[in-house]
């Protein structure tokens, strides 16, 4: 297991109550350098790991890779209770600050997030689970009532933050 989810997990320790860990990854894009195929669950000691956790609940892989991000979202959010809020992170990107202080009366909050150029996103990563939700793409969450909330680009926390160990798919090296 490589530094990537011991150091998520470790940006988290005491700002969550209960971590849930879902094996597998998404197909988009593939890096087979880094990442060669084999199989849809971690064969890196992660399991392992995990199950060292007091405060983790593991997701089993499916047995062929995820199509895309959005699907490993929303089999995540099913696992969830409603009325429960979930942060959801990946495991190259670092919690900075307290989440909970993002926590609103509204059920999607934005987190900034910065990666290593220090270019920055704002994406709905904070939400409070109702039933009926659906993540319709990486960046978009619907509620049961069919309205979408997607990026955002209005005022926001500069101390609570996801800082994020590589750089944006798009950004120039």
């Amino acid at each position: 297991m490589d530094d990537g989810l011991e150091g998520c997990i470790k940006s988290l320790s005491g700002k969550c109550e209960k971590l849930m860990i879902a094996d597998g990854y998404y197909e988009n894009p593939r890096d087979d350098e880094r990442y060669p195929y084999l199989g849809s669950a971690s064969t890196d000691g992660t399991l392992e790991y995990c199950k060292g956790l007091s405060n983790a609940d593991w997701v089993d892989a499916p047995e062929t890779f995820y199509q895309a991000q959005v699907e490993k979202w929303n089999r995540m959010t099913r696992q969830v209770e409603d009325n429960v809020w979930m942060l959801l992170i990946d495991p190259d990107e670092r919690m900075i600050g307290n989440p909970g202080s993002l926590a609103r009366s509204v059920d999607y909050v934005p987190v900034k997030v910065v990666d290593p150029d220090g270019q920055v996103m704002y994406y709905i990563r904070l939400v409070k689970k109702t039933k009926g939700m659906v993540w319709t793409d990486w960046c978009t969450v619907k509620s049961p009532a069919g309205i979408e909330v997607s990026l955002y680009l209005g005022n926001i926390s500069e101390q609570v933050y996801i800082e994020h160990t590589r750089r944006f798919r798009n950004s120039p090296k």
